[in-house]
């Protein structure tokens, strides 16, 4: 891990594998909440899987586009000083709050709505009088 931290695109590879395996742990978790309400077979899992992992593959790469920028732009001698590697614990820490906080986020919608985050759930849930009056028209 120091390796990968001294290394000028080493963040970035950590930034991939934190997202990553959040994902896919929440993924997990999901599954394993649904006891009867799923055909635990390797050929429905493994697809699925694999589906999710693309689709998370691409949302990491499209969250890492600043980072990805910032890294081009500054010069080498910034990432030797002292205070970039405060404000790469304190990056490191905050991404890792954020995606533990929307996998407990998907935890609790799972039991509402029996699904992963989806536009037309969350617009029930931020936009109810709307939402509603819609229907109504």
């Amino acid at each position: 891990m120091k390796k990968l931290l001294q290394m000028r695109f080493g963040g970035l590879v950590i930034f991939y594998i934190i997202f990553l395996t959040i994902a896919q742990l929440t993924r997990v978790a999901l599954l394993l909440r649904t006891p009867g309400q799923f055909d635990y077979h390797i050929h429905k899992i493994v697809p699925a899987f694999l589906c999710g992992f693309l689709y998370d593959f691409a949302t990491a790469s499209q969250a890492s586009i600043p980072l990805v920028l910032l890294l081009l732009i500054l010069p080498q001698r910034w990432f030797a000083s002292r205070w970039h590697r405060w404000a790469a614990c304190a990056g490191f820490f905050l991404l890792t709050y954020v995606l533990l906080f929307g996998a407990v986020a998907e935890w609790f919608f799972w039991d509402e709505f029996a699904s992963r985050f989806n536009f037309i759930a969350v617009d029930y849930l931020i936009y109810t009088t709307e939402v509603i009056g819609n229907i109504r028209e």
